[in-house]
């Protein structure tokens, strides 16, 4: 399998928002004030807790120095050299959560590890997609099912229960909910946040500085833009394991049950996915999601814009032009490597084909019930008149979105045009996957 991604991001050398790096020597003390920040947030949200908070950051010196999590949060900082300033303010406020976060994910890790060595991951199911795909309703779907068990958002944020109370861990993520929430009212129409629903990946990711919605829509970000193509996030999927393990330990899984997750990666970074996640001993099920790149376009710059929200004081972020065309450019780059190293990976050992089920959005949209059951039956699973009532339900009555409704693309930030796109797109329209388009 192929062991880095064969289509980099060429650093745009145009950008009019590219800001330097901080230096090291003098990062190294906005580094210092975030762990100490970080520890204090902690023992705010459970003072109970605080004599084992205090210690972590020298606990867990070794991680925090790592050079791909380290100089990912210097590169969040790219231009932010007056501490007074509102980009600097919300950028610290920021790194403070997922640090936070990350220490305490760290330290449950550590006092989980004998119990995690000894739990096996088997028959995963997991949704990918790009940006905009429909991920979020195949999840809900799918996770209708009795015997599927999902990861709530308060979880990815928090994994495991040993260092923190359900109580502390749910106000974490209801603090970055509402935050997000009050920063634009209208994101509830983009993505319904509910710290008790089940989610995706992304948190779990950024909380160790893997974020792929400020590549789309911080144009400041091209460093860390640029270097997000060949940076080792290994670290980062070796944690979702863990934090797999650590959902099993505290939902145990019995008979028939598995685990189902959403978006292990949007395509950023398949080679970890595909190495360290899919591995055969897992037998993993991978719903592959395909949507027109057009229609996904329109939805994911909107979305971009919208979740930039809180960071609003940022450079560039009314910029749709730029914008526009940073994500057209990513998210090329994203579909292409992707599927390249699902072909190394596959070419490897062709038995894996059978691990992954392709399905089209506009069918899983249109036909939830009877897309459903193809899943299952592609993968051998029993679907029972329980699940099948459940979804049902769920379609009728339990999806988070209908509360809010659904946003629509916002054509005036919207600058492309969808024939030239399309054209741009004839290599995946005419490839063995256009039919699911």
């Amino acid at each position: 399998m192929l062991t880095q991604n064969p289509y980099l991001y060429e650093f745009n050398t145009k950008n009019p928002y590219t800001k330097p790096l901080i230096p090291i020597d003098k990062f190294e003390t906005i580094h210092t004030k975030i762990q100490q920040h970080a520890v204090a947030y902690l023992c705010r949200i459970e003072p109970s807790n605080s004599a084992l908070y205090q210690s972590l950051a020298e606990e867990f010196k070794e991680e925090l120095n790592y050079e791909p999590y380290k100089e990912s949060e210097r590169e969040f900082f790219a231009g932010c050299f007056d501490p007074e300033s509102n980009m600097f303010k919300s950028m610290f406020s920021f790194c403070v959560v997922q640090m936070a976060c990350y220490l305490r994910f760290l330290k449950e890790r550590k006092m989980y590890k004998k119990e995690l060595d000894q739990i096996e991951i088997k028959n995963p199911m997991y949704i990918i997609s790009m940006p905009r795909s429909g991920s979020t309703f195949t999840h809900f779907c799918l996770v209708s099912d009795p015997h599927a068990s999902s990861i709530q958002m308060y979880e990815h944020f928090c994994p495991g229960s040993k260092t923190m109370s359900e109580e502390g861990r749910l106000k974490i993520a209801t603090t970055v909910v509402d935050s997000i929430n009050t920063n634009n009212d209208q994101f509830k129409s983009i993505h319904a946040l509910n710290p008790r629903n089940p989610e995706e990946e992304y948190f779990f990711q950024t909380v160790q500085n893997e974020c792929f919605a400020h590549i789309g829509g911080l144009p400041r970000l091209e460093q860390y833009r640029c270097n997000a193509f060949t940076r080792n996030f290994d670290y980062v999927y070796e944690g979702i394991i863990d934090e797999m393990k650590m959902h099993l330990m505290e939902f145990p899984l019995k008979d028939k049950d598995f685990i189902c997750m959403k978006c292990a990666t949007h395509f950023i970074t398949p080679i970890p996915f595909f190495k360290i996640m899919a591995k055969d001993e897992y037998n993993p099920r991978i719903v592959w999601i395909h949507r027109d790149p057009v229609k996904q376009l329109y939805s994911a710059i909107t979305a971009y814009l919208n979740a930039m929200g809180r960071l609003k004081d940022d450079l560039g972020i009314n910029d749709y032009e730029f914008i526009n065309n940073n994500v057209i450019y990513l998210h090329q780059l994203y579909l292409k490597n992707t599927l390249t190293v699902r072909e190394s990976w596959i070419k490897e050992n062709p038995e894996r084909k059978k691990f992954i089920c392709d399905i089209s959005f506009k069918e899983m949209i249109q036909n939830p019930i009877e897309t459903t059951k193809k899943i299952y039956e592609y993968f051998g699973i029993e679907y029972s008149k329980e699940f099948d009532e459940a979804l049902k339900d769920m379609l009728e009555n339990g999806q988070p979105q209908k509360e809010f409704g659904r946003k629509e693309a916002e054509t005036s930030k919207i600058t492309f045009n969808p024939e030239e796109i399309r054209k741009s797109y004839d290599w995946y329209f005419n490839s063995e996957y256009g039919k699911y388009l």
